[in-house]
C-alpha cells in the first residue's frame, strides 16, 4: 500500500511538473507604457513620447513601416525616458514602438498621430533665373558649342529636422534633392507632387550647381556660406504666389512658387 501511495505521489508530481513546463513555454511580454505629448500635431512640431516601465528599458525600436526597415537602438534608456519626432507631411501616421528589457522580453505599442498642415508653406516650383555660367559651356568634357556642354542642373534643400529620436534638438539636415535637368534643357522644376512643406519660421538653405551624374562638379554658391537662405517669414504678410530672391555675392537669382496655408 505504501508503494502504491508513493507511485501515485510521483505521478501527481510529474503531472504538475509537465503542466508547469507548458505554462513557462509562453514568451514573456515586457510591459511598458508609451504616452504621446499630443495625438494631433502640425508639420515640424515636436512630438514627445514618454516611455515608462517597471524595469530598465535596454532597447527601443520605433518604426513607421511596421518594422520592415531599421533596427534596435542598443542603449541604456533607464525605466523612464522620452523619444522625439517631427513630421514633414500632413496625414495619419502610425508609429509602432518595441522595447526590450535585460532578459530579452519584448513589448510593443502602437500610436496613431494626426498630422495637420498648420501654417506650413507648400513649395510648388523652383526656377533658376540666373547663375554664373548660365547659357555657356560649363561641361568641359564635351566640345565647346555642343548641346552636351551646357550645364546639367540640380538643386537641393536643407531644413531643420529631428535627426535622432533620442534628442529633441532640431538641426539642419539634407531634406530634398531635385531631379537633374540635363544640358540646361530647363531652368524650372515643378514641385507640385513632391509634398514639400515648411513652416515660415524655419529658414530653408538652398544650393544649386552643375553636376556630372550624381557627383557635384560646380557649385553656383562659390563663397561662404556656400548656400542661399529662403526665409518665408519675410513674405508672410503679403503672401505672394511667387518669391524672387537674389544672392548678389553669388550671382544667383531664383524664383520660388509657393502655396500659403489658409
Amino acid at each position: 500500500m505504501k508503494k502504491i501511495a508513493t507511485l501515485l505521489c510521483y505521478l501527481i508530481l510529474l503531472g504538475c511538473s509537465e503542466s508547469s513546463s507548458e505554462i513557462n513555454t509562453e514568451p514573456e511580454v515586457f510591459e511598458f507604457t508609451a504616452t504621446p505629448s499630443a495625438t494631433t500635431v502640425s508639420i515640424d512640431q515636436l512630438l514627445t513620447i514618454n516611455l515608462v516601465a517597471a524595469e530598465v528599458i535596454t532597447e527601443v525600436w520605433p518604426s513607421f513601416d511596421n518594422f520592415q526597415t531599421g533596427g534596435y537602438a542598443l542603449n541604456g534608456f533607464g525605466s523612464n525616458t522620452n523619444i522625439y519626432f517631427a513630421f514633414q507631411t500632413p496625414g495619419t501616421q502610425t508609429l509602432k514602438i518595441r522595447c526590450k528589457n535585460a532578459a530579452g522580453a519584448l513589448g510593443e505599442k502602437s500610436i496613431t498621430v494626426n498630422v495637420v498642415r498648420g501654417n506650413a508653406v507648400r513649395l510648388k516650383s523652383i526656377e533658376l533665373i540666373n547663375f554664373t555660367g548660365i547659357n555657356t559651356d560649363l561641361d568641359t568634357e564635351f566640345p565647346a558649342g555642343s548641346t552636351d556642354a551646357k550645364a546639367d542642373l540640380r538643386f537641393g534643400f536643407q531644413k531643420i529636422q529631428i535627426g535622432n529620436y533620442r534628442e529633441s534638438a532640431f538641426n539642419y539636415r539634407q531634406w530634398y534633392f531635385s531631379a537633374i535637368q540635363l544640358n540646361q534643357q530647363s531652368l524650372f522644376w515643378n514641385l507640385e507632387n513632391e509634398n514639400l512643406y515648411v513652416v515660415p519660421s524655419s529658414v530653408l538653405r538652398f544650393g544649386a550647381g552643375e553636376v556630372d551624374g550624381e557627383i557635384g562638379m560646380i557649385d553656383f554658391f562659390m563663397e561662404a556660406p556656400y548656400y542661399g537662405e529662403i526665409n518665408f517669414s519675410n513674405y508672410e504678410t503679403d503672401r505672394p504666389e511667387f518669391i524672387t530672391i537674389t544672392y548678389p555675392n553669388q550671382n544667383v537669382t531664383i524664383r520660388v512658387g509657393v502655396e500659403w496655408a489658409n
